[in-house]
């Protein structure tokens, strides 16, 4: 499906759209002038990387926006999964949600549904429109476009049912009233556990020398208890030579998290790593030779940010593998320079434990069928995010002078 220059008919400011299946035939120039380095997810480089790994499971969309003189004003990458009553586990769900669906219809489950964002990465991925054209008119052509690649989808026959925007920060919220003007509904989910980094810190040492006694032996405990581990960065290559254990643990890691929204495998890590090395911070751990877990994060400007890791279950509490993987973020993040780290969500108070502070994040949700589309309101009201208790392992003059 390439339809080049079609006007939105919708937006009172109408742009021309034109949308593509294959980012190898996007013009490159005009992606390019939009993305401008504004971030690594929505590059070429890093798109590329996930249709060609992960095309068999996921259909890609891409569109771009221009202005009355076909001047590239804006982009956005769609991805379209299939969700079934196989993607998650039925026990957890009703555990957080209660009884609002019945469990046989959750069981029977199995709808097409459209992300305009991304399924493996926290944070506001799905578009990226240039500085000078105003929010109102941006979204309104952008919910357009998404209800065109709707169209498109059911004349050819492959239903959408569900339309997922995300993930939003509290700041961007106030643009996004289009949305709710359009039939979205706002999910609060669970926070992004973010570290914000001191100016000051050059080193781990002193990261961890502003820390009160009680939190800096802790993390001083999970080195001690790690020491055997070694840590070693991963290329493109050896991502592939470890493909199938990599596979293996990450799995481990997604059967404990009780649902998949969007799977990822070692092909696609190995297409990063290849793609964008600049990047990409992939690393193994080695236990006697065997690889006993991985980490993944992508440094996108001055934020690092945190995406999978892989574990073994049977090292995790024996060697403290998680919390020595969160530890050596907080190193790398350090050692780039970075402002911030985001370590996800999950685990929150683990990750309060180094100095993490959770960030609301907030998606947008609309059903294809009005009627469905009201009924999702106690589903949605019923999802909250998860509680857990803040720590604050830093000296209080720490916080006093974020606060200046």
């Amino acid at each position: 499906m390439i339809t080049r220059h079609c006007i939105s008919r919708k937006a009172s400011n109408k742009l021309r759209v034109s949308f593509f299946e294959d980012i190898d035939l996007i013009p490159s120039e005009h992606w390019d002038t939009v993305v401008d380095g504004e971030t690594h997810y929505l590059s070429r480089r890093y798109l590329r990387s996930l249709e060609t790994s992960l095309s068999e499971e996921i259909d890609f969309r891409y569109i771009l926006f221009y202005d009355d003189e076909l001047i590239p004003v804006g982009v956005s990458a769609i991805q379209l999964h299939r969700f079934t009553g196989d993607d998650f586990d039925l026990s957890k769900l009703t555990e957080r949600m209660g009884d609002v669906f019945p469990s046989r219809l959750l069981e029977h489950m199995d709808i097409r549904f459209m992300i305009c964002g991304n399924a493996f990465s926290a944070g506001e991925h799905g578009y990226h429109f240039a500085n000078h054209l105003d929010t109102e008119t941006a979204m309104e052509n952008l919910l357009d476009a998404i209800e065109r690649i709707r169209r498109e989808e059911d004349r050819t026959r492959n239903r959408i049912s569900l339309f997922l925007l995300k993930d939003f920060w509290p700041d961007t919220l106030k643009q996004l009233e289009p949305m709710r003007e359009a039939g979205f509904r706002p999910i609060q989910i669970d926070p992004n556990m973010v570290i914000r980094l001191s100016d000051e810190w050059t080193s781990y040492d002193q990261y961890l020398g502003d820390m009160t006694t009680k939190f800096r032996t802790k993390l001083k405990g999970v080195g001690n208890k790690s020491a055997d581990i070694l840590a070693k960065p991963l290329n493109a290559a050896e991502i592939e030579l470890h493909q199938t254990r990599i596979n293996s643990l990450y799995e481990a890691v997604v059967e404990r998290a009780g649902y998949r929204f969007g799977t990822i495998n070692a092909q696609t890590f190995a297409q990063f790593a290849h793609n964008l090395p600049e990047a990409v911070r992939f690393t193994g751990y080695f236990l006697d030779d065997e690889l006993i877990g991985f980490s993944s994060a992508f440094l996108d400007r001055d934020v690092l940010d945190a995406n999978f890791v892989g574990i073994d279950y049977r090292f995790n509490v024996s060697h403290a593998l998680y919390q020595r993987m969160l530890c050596d973020f907080v190193k790398t993040g350090i050692e780039e320079g970075c402002r911030e780290i985001r370590l996800g969500r999950t685990a929150e108070e683990v990750k309060s434990c180094l100095g993490a502070e959770p960030i609301s994040m907030t998606l947008f949700i609309k059903h294809r069928n009005h009627f469905t589309n009201t009924l999702l309101k106690p589903l949605i009201e019923s999802i909250k995010p998860s509680s857990f208790e803040l720590r604050k392992p830093f000296k209080a003059a720490v916080y006093e002078s974020w606060t200046q």
